[in-house]
């Protein structure tokens, strides 16, 4: 061992060139295949932060022809959830409120914020995971209580307890009758790669029990096995009048796996629900591979470069009675040290790019205390590249004669030309197909960016109202606007012009 760890100080001093040329090389490989891998694996696991995302289902209605749609009336989805025994715990949701401008009172001081709420069923909290900091989780059941993420307790009412505090809507809340509200409880923030948003969730009015008409809720529920979704499906047609409620004949239950709801596509802004590519995911997986495997082949060349200038001393120390076993397990390890020293480099880059704005494209956390068993993966992978690439030049090294070193013949050897030239011409082969790749996708975004909208959005200025203002003083905001002589006029839309869409959700 103790000469293994000396022909490592001495190929670290003697080739240090190629040695930081390997380590920096590796290094930017493994950091990019750890940061893919982390929204590969932010993709994969959507939804799957809750334990028992194999139970909980969306309901939806389809047609013959396969029509569906997956909002629904208020009377609709209670019917749904007290359907069958198998059905545990049950939810609607209502998406459509968005942000609400509320108060706090702080001393002699109102303080106004700009929060996401959603309205619910009491019993969302056990349908899905929701893990109390603060209050009870079953604080719903009062109209008056709402619970809210530990991220905007902070921001509310800093390290002081939120529960009990009241929170005013300044703005009418539809779907809910009271202003006041109460904070019943805080819950931990969700990660980002669920159907959940971290908003304000609070109880629905009853008021539209009986509204067949108003389709605004999406419904989960969560059954006591994954298997019971043709029974409660069977059920449920046998019982409900689907006709009698304005739905055709042809119409159907439908239940969508939680987990699978983010790979179907479809939102593309992600104001009802998140989505996601699954095509685009498994092309990632595929570049974090090549770049691995450019990587590897790229060890493995500046390693078996460097064979002319170590056969003298891979040689002498056969003279002096060291096995070839043992010379190509040192070797080896030699290979394996580097790898690993470079995936510790790579960990140190991540977290220094973490603490700077260049990765604010990615959609992952990328903490990398949360994701520890990727870590470890990746550690394994590290290791397992200094093998491969160290196997082929440990043995090459040492498989020629005393004689070789007069001779000095292997970089000239058919055999050394044969190697380099192949393991070249993959890595240019697989680099410039990866080139005219981007290439494309830049065409691509330049396409999109670029586009004629049909107006010149850089003179445009966009500013967030409520509806107060509209509604109420819209003429003397617009006269306002108006006595500043850059604006030339003043229009008004529900969602930001040409960066957002909207569509039907039921049939």
């Amino acid at each position: 061992m103790k000469m293994i760890f000396r022909n490592f100080i001495s190929t670290l001093n003697r080739f240090k060139t190629a040695c930081v040329l390997n380590v920096l090389g590796l290094s930017i490989a493994f950091a990019a295949f750890i940061l893919i891998m982390m929204q590969v694996d932010y993709e994969y696991n959507f939804d799957r932060c809750h334990s028992k995302y194999k139970q909980i289902f969306r309901v939806s209605l389809q047609k013959s022809n396969g029509d569906n749609w997956s909002i629904h009336s208020h009377p609709f989805t209670e019917a749904v959830i007290a359907s069958s025994p198998h059905i545990l715990a049950g939810t609607l949701i209502n998406s459509y409120i968005g942000k609400v401008y509320l108060s706090i009172q702080d001393g002699e001081n109102k303080k106004g914020f700009r929060e996401g709420v959603v309205t619910c069923h009491p019993a969302i909290t056990s349908t899905f995971d929701f893990q109390m900091v603060e209050g009870r989780s079953d604080c719903l059941s009062d109209p008056e209580k709402i619970i809210i993420p530990e991220s905007m307790a902070q921001r509310m009412f800093g390290t002081f307890p939120a529960t009990g505090k009241t929170v005013i809507a300044e703005e009418f809340i539809w779907s809910k009758d009271t202003k006041d509200l109460v904070v019943g409880g805080v819950y931990r923030d969700f990660p980002d790669n669920t159907q959940l948003d971290n908003v304000i969730y609070t109880a629905i009015s009853p008021r539209s029990l009986d509204d067949w008409n108003s389709d605004n809720y999406s419904c989960f529920i969560q059954l006591d096995s994954p298997d019971a979704t043709s029974d409660v499906i069977t059920n449920f047609s046998r019982h409900f009048d689907f006709t009698k409620h304005g739905y055709s004949k042809d119409t159907s239950l439908k239940l969508t796996p939680l987990a699978d709801i983010y790979y179907l596509n479809e939102s593309q802004d992600g104001n009802l629900v998140k989505s996601g590519n699954k095509e685009t995911t498994n092309l990632l997986i595929f570049i974090a591979l090549i770049t691995i495997v450019l990587a590897a082949i790229n060890f493995t060349n500046f390693s078996t470069s460097l064979t002319p200038l170590r056969i003298k001393s891979i040689n002498t120390q056969k003279v002096l009675g060291c096995s070839t076993s043992l010379l190509r397990f040192s070797l080896l390890i030699e290979a394996i040290g580097i790898s690993l020293i470079s995936y510790m480099m790579a960990i140190f880059i991540i977290s220094v790019l973490n603490q700077t704005s260049l990765l604010t494209f990615m959609e992952a956390d990328l903490l990398l205390t949360h994701h520890v068993i990727l870590l470890w993966g990746g550690a394994v992978v590290a290791l397992f590249i200094g093998l491969i690439a160290g196997v082929y030049p440990a043995y090459y090294i040492t498989s020629f004669s005393p004689a070789m070193v007069l001779k000095g013949s292997f970089g000239t050897s058919e055999a050394g030309k044969k190697l380099r030239t192949t393991l070249i011409g993959m890595q240019f082969i697989v680099s410039i197909i990866l080139i005219i790749g981007s290439l494309f996708v830049q065409l691509q975004n330049h396409y999109m960016r670029h586009f004629t909208l049909g107006f010149d959005k850089d003179q445009v200025a966009v500013v967030s109202l409520n509806n107060s203002i509209y509604s109420n003083h819209k003429e003397a905001y617009v006269s306002k606007l108006k006595e500043y002589s850059g604006i030339i006029d003043v229009a008004f839309t529900k969602q930001k012009f040409g960066a957002s869409d909207s569509y039907r959700t039921w049939g």
